[in-house]
């Protein structure tokens, strides 16, 4: 199944300021003055001039501080979720600048910040963990190490038990007639290969629906790294058999996206989608045991 929805950003647009596409950028740099200057690429500052003037200096500051309260709260590196309740903004600008890249050289595609991020994280996987789970999901994706010695933070794999215990409880309650019709629609979508996931016992989940989180956040942090999956009862445990972490539209990317890019907001799965569509990344398959008590066993496959 696909695991991330799609999410434009800046569209593959490698460069930075000084480069003019047309009138896309004629629209930016108005899009620029009337927010002060501060987009990439805008008129007041280059991204990196701008950033390091006076972005990077809060932000330091701001990062130094949370480093020293965790530190301070007896944290490890490579602690799975050490850093995961600050959000997916803070966990991706902490990934990057942990990597010694620029946010925002990444932000717009700059293949060597781009290589650099994607090395990092390859020979230090582990370090991963340390965000929250879309984060730590694409930073295996992006680096190639995939699902090897992959953990997330316990309250990210209760979360994963409770919504996937949901969609189990669900299915109990269905009739015969809902349970064969929902059967066929997904024979007919996926060929006939289900047949054998739902013999087993299995059943197609999703993570999108609002009306299964308490909050926004909470479903952001599953949707935008398990999405959809396959899932069954082992006990008092829940299984995901076998998963791919992957993206429909990797490595496609038209005239439109480039252009209309420009006008979007910087967010990590922007971010991220941008570089899928770029080609950056591989895509990873694996199994996991999710226990009640949130501990997670991922497997690679």
């Amino acid at each position: 199944m696909n695991k991330v929805p799609v999410s434009s950003f800046f569209g593959g647009v490698q460069r930075f300021a000084g480069q003019a596409v047309g009138q896309a950028q004629r629209a930016y740099t108005q899009l620029d003055k009337a927010s002060g200057g501060w987009l990439p690429g805008g008129g007041t500052a280059s991204p990196l001039t701008r950033y390091k003037q006076e972005g990077e200096r809060n932000l330091t500051q701001q990062y130094q501080q949370s480093i020293d309260r965790q530190s301070a709260a007896n944290d490890y590196v490579g602690k799975p979720g050490r850093f995961a309740n600050e959000g997916m903004l803070f966990n991706a600008v902490r990934a990057a600048l942990q990597a010694g890249v620029n946010p925002l050289a990444v932000a717009v595609g700059s293949k060597p910040d781009v290589s650099k991020l994607a090395k990092y994280y390859s020979d230090f996987p582990d370090v991963a963990n340390e965000y929250t789970a879309p984060v730590n999901m694409f930073l295996r994706y992006l680096s190639g190490s995939g699902a090897e010695g992959m953990k997330i933070s316990s309250r990210e794999g209760k979360l994963l038990y409770d919504v996937s215990q949901k969609g189990i409880d669900a299915f109990k309650n269905a009739s015969p007639e809902q349970l064969a019709n929902v059967r066929e629609g997904y024979r007919q979508e996926y060929g006939q290969g289900v047949e054998k996931r739902f013999d087993e016992g299995q059943i197609p989940w999703g993570t999108s629906n609002p009306q299964l989180y308490e909050n926004r956040k909470d479903r952001n942090t599953l949707n935008l790294s398990v999405g959809r999956y396959w899932a069954k009862q082992d006990g008092e445990n829940v299984n995901i058999p076998d998963e791919k972490y992957d993206f429909p539209y990797a490595n496609k990317q038209s005239i439109l996206d480039k252009v209309s890019s420009f006008l979007k907001i910087p967010t990590p799965s922007a971010v991220s989608d941008t570089l899928v569509r770029q080609g950056y990344g591989k895509p990873f398959d694996y199994s996991a045991v999710v226990k009640p008590t949130g501990e997670v066993d991922f497997t690679p496959r």
